[in-house]
Order: C-alpha cells, then structure tokens, then sequence
C-alpha cells in the first residue's frame, strides 16, 4: 500500500508540474470567473434565468475540461515512460506492475478531486453572488423573478405524477385483449422478443412499455368551460418552512394589513395569497415587492396582542410555509391569435378543505409552472389539482397525464450541487481508468484518439441504442442482428451513459439528485467499469515486460 501511495503522490506531484495540466487549469479558473460577468449568459432576461444559464454553462465546462485534461493526462504519462524510458527505473524497484498502474490512475483521480471541489466552490460563491443581485422587471413583475430563483432554482425539488397513471395498466390490459382477438397479439410479441436477442420476458416488458407510453398520450381534450382534475399522493413537502427577521414599515388597522421588509431571498419564497406567521399570528400575503410584503390578518387576529403592539420600525419574527409547484403543458385545438389559453386552477388539500387558487394565461405548448403553498398537501400527502378552460367558443385544451407533475422541496441547493459534482468527478475517473488502458498499451497519439473516440458512444449512448434497434428490427435473423446485439450489450455493459449521469440539467431544474441516483451511478462507474478497465491494464502491461532484473 505505501508503494502504491508513492506512485500515487509522485503521479499527483507530476501533473501539476505538466504544462498540459496547467493550461487546462488556467481554463478552467479563467472560465469560471469570467462566466457570471458575460453578456451572453443573461438567459431569458431574468435573474432566475441569468443563474441558471450560468449552473449549466458551468457545469458543462467543468465536466468538458476536466475530461479533456483527463485523457490528455492519463494517456500520456504512461506512454511518456515508456518512450523517455523511465518505466525501466520503476520495473526495477520492488513496485509491482498493478501498483504502478493503479499508483498513476489515484493520481490523476487526486488531481480531479482538487480541481473538482474547487469547481464547485466556485460555481457556489459565484452562484451565491448572482442571487444577490436585484430581480429583474419582466411581464410577470420582479416578484415573480425573484420568487423562482428562490423556489425553483435554490432548491432540490422532487416530482411526482399524478395517481390516474395506476389506470394505464387496465388500459394495457385492453390493448392486448383486443390484439388477440384480432390475432395479432403473437406477431408483434415475437417482434419484441427479436429485439431483445430471444429474450422472451425482456421482449414482454418492452412491450408493455410500449403500449404504456401510447396510452399515455392519450387524454381527452378539455372543452371550453369544462374541468379536468388529477390526483398526487406521496408529497412530503411539510416541515421545510423559512423563517427570517422582517421590519415593520407600515400598518393599517382599517384595512387589517401589515407592511413588512424582509430579505429579497425570504420574500422570494411567499406566494401570493399563501400563509406568512409574523410573531406567531398567521396571515396571509396580499402584496409581494421586491424587499417587502404586506400581510393581511382576520379581525380576531388583528386584535391579538402580537399585533396590536407592532409599531413602525418594530423587527418581527417571520415565517413563510414551502411551496409546491404544478408543471403543465397545454395544447390547443386552435391556435389563439395571442397564442395563449386562459386558465383556472385550484389546488386543494381533501383533508383540510384548504384551497389555493389561480387565474392563468399561459402560452400554448410551452411548459408552465403553478406555485402554491404547501398547505395545499395534507398530512398523508394527497393533493387535488382542478384545472377550468376558460379558452373563447369551441377551442378544446389538452394536457397529458405525463406532462402534469407536483414538485416539492426535499433538500437544499448546496449539498445538491456537492452531489453534481461527485457524478462529474466520476465521469472524469471512468475517462482516467480508460486513459491509463490506452497508454499502458499504445504510443500517445494513437491512445489519445482512442478515448476521443470512445467519447462519442458515451455521450450519445442512448441515441445510437434507439438507432441501431430498429435497424435490427428489419432484418431479426443473420449478422445484422448478431452485431447490434453485440453493440448495445457492449456499449450497456462496458461504457457509462454520460448523458444520462450529467448532472447539469436537473441541477438548473432545481431537482433533487438522489443519494440513490448517486450511490448507483457511483458503484457502476467506479467499482465496476473503472475496475474492469484498470483491471485490463495490469494485465496487459504485466504482458509487456518492459523491463527485467538480471541476476
């Protein structure tokens, strides 16, 4: 083990001496500093957009350039000893072939930890900093700005769909009725099985899958005047309330309201209509500013004492409960001359009889989001979703069932961009584990091309699986359907689906990057596929015998 951690240091030591290294730093710092402060990363005109323009071009950068030095790195430094000779001084020292191996890849790995946890240190005080900033003036107001960056961006949301999709299964079940019947059922089971390489239980499944996804596409157009409704059970969103210390700036008896200063990032987490606490009195907002809100409280909460003794200039205890928002999509049977639908939403708690309503215009096949309060979800997390189409004569809207989704906060933005990390540094192992494979057995130049090429198959895995089946799919016998078995099971098994692990996406979502996800992706890339690789190192550069001691 101290034999290995030498080659490890020494490795480590080595890289940060190469000028190939140091250029890719000297990126990497440069990018991330100058990013916050270039026009081109100002989004969509808001502060919300701005922030999340700069997660993904950061992280996309963070991920690309620590890739690229990886390969770079790994491929030439094994193939640098072999060429200047210097393996021959450390095949004659009692260092075993898989410590030398294993010894540079930790090296390289040490590399991308530090650079990697400066990144996201980076990207955080960075982050941080664009947050600070003033919200926007756009068409939905500054509020509206800074209430997304606060609940959709600074946060890790997960999602559910709604419980209507339990029915597709008995929808299924009437698709494959009615295929036996026509005596089809067999025919197009066998085209699945042959997809699958004779796999009959896989060919089932996908199937299945199939005829899922068909029936979900499948909803009734809501006509003008008329209601659809959906169900979500499993929200957890109760106990994640924000508290804060808020100044009294104004207070009017008769219209039993208060006018309070708080934090931009506080009041970017009330919503209007929704309960805010000040000194233990519930209340709700019926005025959200960018610096302040106002309050408004019942008669008998009015004249509590909490409330009666505020006075202008008072510093008062605030507490705003969470949110949820409602993620839609909606079509329409006539495109409007506006392009957009005018809508009605209620979310309510069964429970309670607690209900959170809005009036909408959305634009038509545009995702939109609907943000409530938590109050909204009962205790054993059902939550009830209306929505009115109030779109002029005839027009009918359509939304899916797999387009409709409750979001609610599970966790914080900081240990959910610690979490992206972790999944870009693994990314970056994995290319290490195939860099040292491909130096411990070619010269540089034909190494180095040998990951470049790999990088392609890994970033589009996906696409060139859903190219290749159907391919397949024509000709279910011969080589045709040996050699794309062969791929897909080669590229499922052998490469990660770096698209798929990229954590760029739901970290500008703001969704939640399980512990789950992570451990997964982690065991795959690390213990598994780096393994195996290195594994295929020591063998072969074992095989080489370089260098020999003679007696």
């Amino acid at each position: 083990m101290f034999r290995l951690w030498a080659v490890a240091k020494h490795t480590l030591r080595q890289c940060l001496r190469m000028k190939v290294a140091v250029m890719f730093i000297a990126l990497l710092g440069c990018a991330l500093v100058s990013m916050p402060f270039m026009e081109v990363l100002k989004g969509d005109g808001t502060l919300a957009g701005q922030i999340q323009t700069f997660l993904m071009y950061s992280t996309t950068i963070t991920a690309a350039l620590l890739v690229l030095m990886t390969i770079f790195l790994s491929t030439g430094i094994l193939s640098g000893d072999v060429r200047t000779k210097q393996i021959f001084s450390v095949s004659t020292k009692p260092v075993a072939p898989w410590q030398y191996i294993i010894g540079r890849w930790l090296g390289i790995f040490l590399l991308n930890v530090l650079l990697t946890a400066l990144a996201g240190s980076a990207i955080y005080g960075f982050a941080q900093y664009l947050r600070s900033g003033e919200a926007l003036a756009t068409a939905s107001g500054k509020a509206e700005d800074r209430r997304k960056v606060e609940t959709e961006v600074f946060a890790a949301r997960d999602r559910v769909g709604p419980d209507e999709k339990l029915d597709i299964d008995s929808a299924v079940a009437k698709r494959i009725s009615a295929m036996k019947e026509q005596g089809r059922y067999q025919e197009v089971l066998q085209g699945f099985i042959d997809i699958n390489k004779g796999d009959r239980e896989e060919g089932y499944q996908s199937l299945l899958r199939e005829l899922s996804k068909q029936e979900l596409s499948k909803v009734e157009p809501i006509a003008a005047g008329k209601t659809a409704t959906w169900s979500f059970s499993g929200i957890e969103a109760a106990g994640r309330e924000s508290s804060a210390v808020g100044t009294v700036r104004g207070i009017s008896r008769q219209a039993k309201a208060v006018q309070i200063a708080a934090s931009p990032q506080f009041v970017g987490k009330l919503t209007y209509d929704g309960p805010v606490t000040v000194n233990g009195v519930d209340g709700r907002t019926v005025r959200i500013d960018p610096d302040s809100f106002v309050a408004s409280f019942s008669q008998e909460d009015m004249s509590r004492n909490a409330i009666v003794a505020l006075s202008q200039g008072e510093k008062v205890d605030i507490v705003a409960d969470p949110t949820i928002q409602v993620t839609y999509k909606a079509s329409a049977s006539r495109r409007p001359a506006d392009g957009t639908v005018a809508s009605y939403w209620e979310v309510q708690n069964p429970a309670e009889n607690v209900t959170f309503s809005q009036s909408r215009k959305d634009a038509v096949n545009i995702p939109a989001t609907l943000t409530v309060s938590a109050r909204a979800v009962d205790a054993d997390g059902k939550t009830v979703v209306r929505y009115w189409n109030l779109a002029e004569g005839a027009n009918t809207i359509t939304i899916r069932q797999d387009d409709v989704f409750v979001l609610y906060r599970v966790g914080e933005f900081g240990p959910n961009l610690v979490r992206a990390m972790a999944l870009i540094l693994a990314q970056a192992a994995f290319i290490g584990a195939l860099g040292v494979l491909a130096g411990a057995l070619v010269s540089f130049p034909v190494a180095c091309l040998f990951c470049f090429s790999m990088l392609p198959f890994m970033v589009a895995r996906d696409f060139i699986i859903d190219a290749v089946v159907p391919l397949a799919a024509r000709q279910r016998t011969g080589w045709v359907h040996y050699v794309h078995h062969s791929i897909v099971k080669g590229i499922n098994r052998l490469l990660p689906d770096f698209a798929g692990t990229f954590p760029g996406t739901p970290l500008v979502d703001g969704i939640y990057i399980s512990w789950g996800f992570l451990s997964e992706s982690l065991f795959w890339m690390l213990c598994v596929q780096s393994v195996v690789l290195l594994a295929v190192a020591c063998l072969i550069f074992r095989k080489r015998e370089l260098a020999r001691v003679q007696v």
